[in-house]
């Protein structure tokens, strides 16, 4: 028999009276697939699965219209693992600065919690438009190693006309898998001290 169509279900139950959590429907094989052959990988389109979560799979080969595959070839994994692997893309980031100016020793600030970089025009000069980078930094605790807001409050002023380089990547799975190089001057710093922040805008 050669298999022309197929259709896949995944079920939260190896009844398939659970979630669906995916009915492909009657789909065409990219290339006719015969009994002894294997066919073409087919992806997953379904709902978000969870990890440590068993589902139960099964298809359906249509050359005729045919009855469904056995109820024991459905996908369980043993107890305690995961059936599948999800890989996250989890955004990294770091802002440092050069302490003391002109030093090349580069001290990283502490608790950044967002970092937004930026391309614009400045459009001020009589001249022609000039290409500007520009990034903006939010630090949170920043009272946490001073004795109070005020001091925290001098030393991030303080930082204002210093060079910065900020990193900005992401990691799969614990793995980086790039990073962009951002570098400036820090042009202005505004602590607040309800929120115990201080927003850090910075230009190239």
């Amino acid at each position: 028999m050669t298999a022309t169509h197929y259709r896949i279900q995944v079920n939260s139950k190896a009844d398939f009276s659970g979630d669906e959590m995916w009915d492909s429907e009657k789909k065409v094989l990219d290339a006719p697939v015969d009994e002894t052959e294997r066919s073409e990988n087919i992806d997953y389109l379904g709902k978000v699965l969870s990890s440590l979560t068993k589902y139960y799979w099964r298809i359906k080969f249509y050359s005729s219209e045919t009855e469904w595959s056995s109820e024991t070839a459905y996908f369980i994994t043993p107890d305690k693992e995961a059936p599948w692997k999800e890989d996250v893309l989890e955004p990294t980031g770091e802002a440092k600065v050069e302490i003391p100016r002109r030093s090349g020793e580069w001290t990283a600030l502490e608790d950044v919690m967002r970092i937004h970089t930026s391309n614009g025009k400045d459009t001020s000069s009589p001249r022609a438009p000039i290409e500007i980078g520009q990034a903006e930094l939010l630090c949170c605790n920043i009272s946490k190693n001073f004795n109070s807001f005020e001091a925290a409050s001098v030393w991030y002023k303080n930082l204002e006309g210093y060079a910065t380089q900020i990193s900005l990547g992401c990691n799969i799975g614990g793995s980086p898998v790039s990073t962009r190089l951002f570098t400036g001057i820090i042009k202005t710093v505004h602590p607040h001290r309800l929120s115990q922040t201080a927003e850090i805008k910075v230009i190239d």
